[in-house]
């Protein structure tokens, strides 16, 4: 499920003939709930952090009325360590993200970091089995340093759409995270959690 038909298109089709692949194009809170009967395991990507308490709440009744299993990985878990070289305003930059994950995301106030625990009370309500297990993000200069510059690029935007009169304070510290990352000086670890629910007649 996407609402670009041209993410869709590139998707690998598996050739096993037991698994069947249906490409939807739309939107969550429509045509993604719709899908949750067609399915029996519904899985998704760096999500649930950035939805609501309600449509997640909706997402969980669909899957329990349908019997599905569910695995959704890397939820945002809200922390972040910097290993190596120190800055003082890391745990600033971290607090004010985490403020913006909770912001509104295109579909209610976004559950953030509390989305994985939100989840598994849900579940658990509805007789799942619900585990969790870190899966966390380690970035190190010599793998990613592309995809670490565009992280912390967009912390930079979120701090600065929430208090844009501290804009310099912002940009000086993805200034110097930047540059201490491209010297090797700076591996960052950021934590999320996968989370897999199983129904009654799937636990053993």
């Amino acid at each position: 499920l996407d609402q670009d038909a041209a993410l869709l298109s590139r998707l690998a089709m598996p050739e096993n003939p037991v698994i069947k692949v249906i490409r939807v194009q739309g939107r969550l809170e429509h045509e993604g709930l719709e899908a949750v009967a067609q399915a029996d395991l519904v899985s998704a990507s760096a999500l649930l952090d950035l939805v609501s308490a309600t449509w997640l709440d909706q997402l969980i009744d669909a899957i329990q009325a349908r019997g599905a299993a569910a695995l959704f990985t890397l939820n945002y878990a809200g922390e972040v360590c910097w290993q190596g070289k120190p800055d003082p305003d890391d745990d600033w930059m971290q607090q004010l993200v985490n403020r913006h994950q909770q912001g509104e995301k295109g579909m209610g106030v976004a559950l953030g970091p509390d989305a994985v625990l939100h989840a598994c009370a849900r579940f658990r309500r509805l007789g799942y089995c619900c585990e969790t297990a870190p899966s966390p993000w380690r970035l190190s200069r010599s793998a990613d340093e592309a995809l670490a510059s565009a992280w912390m690029r967009g912390w930079a935007d979120a701090a600065r759409s929430l208090i844009p009169e501290q804009a310099e304070r912002i940009h000086a510290w993805l200034a110097r995270r930047t540059r201490d990352f491209t010297l090797g000086k700076l591996q960052i670890e950021v934590g999320h959690l996968d989370l897999l629910a199983l129904p009654l007649e799937m636990q053993s």
